[in-house]
């Protein structure tokens, strides 16, 4: 559901309903709906993989300015990668540097991880397991150029010029 979501497609079930209502809470969260129908409506991508190839981290730009985001560990029960892995996000592969208030959108409602300044590092997370986050810029902090999501100039502090998403920050 969160690389459904970060990928902004449409959401679509078609199978046997006969679920459990732990199936039925995935399909009904409110913090991957909100990520899929985003204004913007900017797909994610993938921003970088683990050494091993099996830990990926994702993520999308927000209308409101900040960014969604998943880590995932994609190693299975099978074969020789078994172990829990650390997987991080670099606040600069998403065109910022600084603080950012980060928080579980998986939760109902999204539960407050904590502020971090600059990466959310060497997370741990199970074979198979992700973590979808919010990760909300603190306001003033520097944003950095050549990122694919915020185009070709960088801001700081109060500048207010630069792309559409970029003026978000000038609000």
């Amino acid at each position: 559901m969160q690389l459904f979501s970060l990928a902004a497609v449409p959401l679509i079930a078609g199978f046997d309903f006969t679920i459990t209502a732990e199936e039925v809470a995935i399909l009904k969260n409110k913090g991957a709906i909100g990520v899929n129908q985003d204004s913007l409506a900017v797909p994610g991508e993938r921003l970088h993989v683990s050494r091993t190839g099996l830990g990926e981290v994702w993520a999308k730009p927000l209308a409101d300015g900040s960014f969604a985001a998943m880590l995932w560990n994609r190693n299975n029960t099978y074969g020789h990668y078994t172990k829990i892995m650390g997987i991080y996000l670099n606040f600069a592969e998403l065109g910022f540097t600084g603080k950012a208030d980060v928080y579980d959108e998986w939760a109902d409602p999204p539960v407050h991880l904590g502020q971090f300044d600059g990466v959310i590092g060497n997370t741990t997370l199970a074979p198979q397991d992700s973590m979808f986050l919010r990760v909300v810029p603190v306001k003033g902090e520097h944003f950095l150029t050549g990122r694919g999501f915020w185009g070709e100039k960088a801001i700081v502090g109060s500048e207010c010029t630069g792309t559409l998403k970029q003026q978000f920050w000038c609000q």
